[in-house]
């Protein structure tokens, strides 16, 4: 063939508005013969070379009070062959991965603690990577018991959660009469 080698070509008559796919054929390259382009002969199926589809939606939700659940899905998971879920601290900006898991619908985080979290979800595929997707932020507290101007206890609580009482502590001569915010009576 005196064809020259021109680029990847791609059918860019059926890419998705929504997610940025491309749908039906690609060919693998173009050539030119002369003054007009000619397209290989040998197809492929988008999805040998087209990115995975971004999650659809990302919703973290807190458990308990140190467990997050990540849930994420799509309306096609062409493509995707793992989704890569990352912790994202709000206050500081400090992003890190949690994992590289082949579940492509949810993650349970266990390692988190106080503070302000966002998730992060993105799948992969032979392609590379999919857009990513931000969860809803999820806020976790530490609550100290302070006596005698030293931490008597500490909890972490869910954000709308409330915090519980630890065991009345005790001091020779003294009457214990409750836990106080400055002034006002913690109930």
């Amino acid at each position: 063939n005196d064809g020259a080698w021109i680029d990847w070509y791609t059918d860019t008559t059926s890419k998705s508005a929504t997610t940025g796919a491309y749908f039906g054929l690609k060919w693998d390259f173009m050539a030119r013969a002369g003054n007009q382009d000619a397209k290989s002969a040998y197809t492929y199926l988008y999805s040998r070379y087209s990115r995975p589809y971004a999650p659809t939606s990302v919703t973290a939700s807190a458990l308990t009070r140190s467990t997050v659940n990540i849930a994420y899905s799509a309306t096609n998971y062409v493509c995707a062959t793992s989704a890569y879920v990352y912790r994202k601290n709000v206050t500081t900006g400090v992003t890190e991965l949690l994992t590289t898991t082949a579940g492509l619908t949810s993650y349970t985080d266990t390692t988190v603690g106080a503070g302000s979290w966002q998730y992060i979800v993105k799948y992969y595929g032979p392609s590379g990577f999919s857009n990513e997707v931000t969860s809803n932020t999820i806020n976790i507290y530490t609550v100290s018991f302070m006596s005698d101007g030293n931490i008597y206890s500490s909890s972490t609580i869910i954000s709308g959660s409330t915090a519980v009482a630890p065991a009345n502590p005790t001091k020779a001569n003294y009457d214990f009469l409750g836990w106080y915010d400055g002034e006002t009576a913690y109930n």
